[in-house]
């Protein structure tokens, strides 16, 4: 199926999108989605009155420069947020048992 511009941009005012700085801001949030990532696993189980819980999770988020060019923002180091930040990727695992008295 092949769209011409104007049902494309009919479709995505009917979808809530009225100009383009709004459109812009939606791609931004879909390309954030996917730049950082989380993939979870669990299990939980009961054995009699014992309440058993573990998980595994991986983050990944790739490399970027970013500019807060929005101005100043309340974080910990006071000012502008800037810098280039490395891919980052980190294992999590969690465990938890519960008696039930």
């Amino acid at each position: 199926m092949r769209l011409h511009r104007r049902e494309i941009l009919e479709q995505l005012v009917r979808l809530g999108l009225r100009n383009l700085s709004t459109l812009k801001t939606a791609c931004r949030e879909y390309e954030a989605y996917w730049e950082n990532l989380c993939y979870s696993r669990g299990l939980g189980t009961m054995l009699g009155p014992v309440y058993t819980d573990f998980t595994f999770s991986y983050v990944y988020t790739k490399s970027r420069n970013w500019d807060n060019t929005l101005g100043d923002v309340n974080n910990p180091g006071g000012g502008r947020i800037t810098g280039e930040f490395e891919n980052y990727h980190a294992d999590i695992i969690g465990s938890n048992i519960t008696y039930k008295f």
